[in-house]
């Protein structure tokens, strides 16, 4: 008897020692999980306020008409940080205006962004000062044409060439507010 009372105190010794283990494993997860950073506001289900939005027209080269777009003006900060990251689609006359307030050289790039882009560079006069066509989504290569603009517009890829967009074309839109 008194060696079946050993043996079942050595087994609960073991399952005991096995069952601190366990949880400092338990404990270890929930530090790490503890020490990572808060959650990422661009992650894709946060919603941002809807943006204002405003009709433009933009001089196409082929054919000497005004394209109309109907876009989102990202003239926050935290609008412009956000910008098309996440969406999943973008009509062919849709598209995104960011209002830097004055004009300064401004980069880009595609992180979290799913779709292409054409990104057009407008002067402070509202006339095109360069482009950078077919962006490559999801990359975090800075996108900058390396002169100053006011304004950027993001469109569906392929846009630019479709239009005919060049450095000169002229930008108008509504006011918006």
């Amino acid at each position: 008897m008194q060696a079946k009372q050993k043996g079942l105190l050595g087994r609960s010794i073991w399952m005991a020692i096995g069952l601190g283990v366990l949880a400092c494993q338990e404990s270890a997860k929930v530090s790490a999980k503890q020490a990572l950073p808060e959650e990422d506001v661009t992650a894709e289900h946060h919603r941002m306020p809807p943006l204002p939005r405003t009709r433009l027209t933009l001089e196409g080269s082929f054919s000497r008409q005004a394209e109309v777009f109907w876009v989102e003006v990202a003239n926050t900060p935290q609008a412009r940080e956000r910008g098309l990251m996440w969406r999943k689609s973008l009509g062919p006359r849709e598209g995104m205006l960011f209002d830097f307030g004055h004009e300064r050289e401004v980069s880009f790039w595609m992180k979290n962004t799913l779709i292409g882009l054409d990104l057009v560079f407008i002067s402070e006069a509202q006339t095109v000062v360069g482009t950078l066509e077919r962006a490559t989504p999801q990359s975090l290569s800075p996108l900058s044409i390396g002169l100053p603009s006011r304004y950027v517009l993001e469109v569906p890829s392929g846009t630019c060439a479709k239009v005919g967009v060049r450095v000169g074309s002229w930008v108008q839109w509504e006011a918006w507010q």
